[in-house]
């Protein structure tokens, strides 16, 4: 016997009714585990220290950041946002192509990002 949540056993007696063959159901993905509201704040500071030092022009101390966040939090909540520091610190650091090869691959990646406009101004700079 075949025991089938609510929401899915409809959907397989229509089909099985219907003579389709029926291989099978697709489950929704498991939710992601909830973060721990220290990680948050841990990982918020690690993104800001990274910006502020963007944007002071210390772009070798913003990579150092983002290397720690990354090592810390490889599932992190912002990995979006880090990888867009990481690509204006090596614009900013002189490190354009490489810069400019992260950006292409960030814009295929999260197209829809809120910081994809910041990630396409390097990507489309000369």
């Amino acid at each position: 016997m075949v025991f089938l949540s609510p929401l899915l056993a409809p959907r397989a007696v229509a089909l099985a009714s219907s003579g389709a063959r029926v291989e099978k159901i697709r489950r929704r993905a498991p939710a992601a585990a909830p973060v721990a509201a220290g990680d948050l704040r841990d990982q918020i500071a690690l993104i800001d220290a990274a910006r502020a030092a963007v944007k002071g022009g210390s772009s070798e101390r913003a990579l150092v950041l983002l290397r720690r966040y990354d090592s810390s939090y490889p599932g992190g909540a912002f990995r979006p946002e880090a990888l867009a520091l990481r690509i204006e610190a090596l614009d900013q650091d002189g490190r354009r192509a490489e810069a400019q090869a992260l950006a292409r691959d960030f814009l295929a990646r999260y197209p829809h990002s809120p910081v994809a406009e910041r990630v396409a101004r390097v990507a489309a700079a000369k």
